[in-house]
């Protein structure tokens, strides 16, 4: 079953359903095969306000597959009832993140302008992100140190994953520049206060 990408499927679709089949939606749609099934019984029963939620999870689930064209358009699908869902929305770092891997660089380049004033900082402080992703695919370390990665540590309170994120990809450009003494501070600082996320880990060969 496509849930098999989607660890936590079960316990976010529990909460999405109309009605007072949850359990048997729930059910349903972990059995589906594939992913475009999946989507495809949520947008026919899930309430209004979870359809960026879906869209996310969905879409990360194709991201692990490497599959960002799958990406793009379960996103789409969310995108025909909400335009915003682009840049504000839990969807939209995945649907960034998806136009990055298909290098459709203009259309993610808008989307992460308006992103980075989303109404939730967990989603701004991933537009800042995607933005120093977005200028390292451009070869511009410097204006994505800038611009990107130090912006999302320094303006934005977002969750520690998403700073350790910033800090692991600034160390990186950093280094690509030579300023290999600067990139040390930034994994100093991952190491010292984000060691228990996931880039912290990655950064400890973990």
């Amino acid at each position: 079953p496509s849930c098999e990408v989607l660890p936590a499927a079960e316990e976010m679709f529990a909460h999405v359903f109309d009605g007072v089949d949850t359990d048997a939606h729930t059910h349903e749609v972990l059995q589906e095969p594939t992913l475009e099934g999946m989507l495809a019984h949520l947008l026919c029963h899930m309430r209004d306000n979870h359809r960026g939620l879906c869209g996310k999870l969905v879409a990360e689930g194709f991201l692990k597959q490497n599959n960002p064209s799958g990406a793009i358009e379960a996103c789409k699908k969310i995108l025909n009832g909400n335009k915003d869902a682009g840049w504000n929305s839990a969807m939209a770092p995945a649907y960034w993140q998806a136009l990055l891997d298909a290098n459709k660089l203009g259309e993610v380049q808008g989307l992460l302008d308006k992103g980075v004033t989303a109404s939730e900082q967990s989603v701004s402080i991933m537009a800042c992100i995607r933005r120093g992703d977005l200028l390292v695919k451009k070869n511009e370390h410097k204006l994505a140190i800038k611009d990107g990665y130090l912006r999302a540590v320094l303006l934005y309170r977002g969750p520690d994953e998403a700073r350790a994120e910033a800090l692991y990809r600034a160390g990186e450009a950093f280094e690509k520049l030579g300023q290999n003494t600067y990139a040390e501070r930034m994994r100093d600082e991952l190491r010292s206060k984000y060691s228990r996320t996931s880039w912290g880990k990655k950064l400890l060969g973990g």
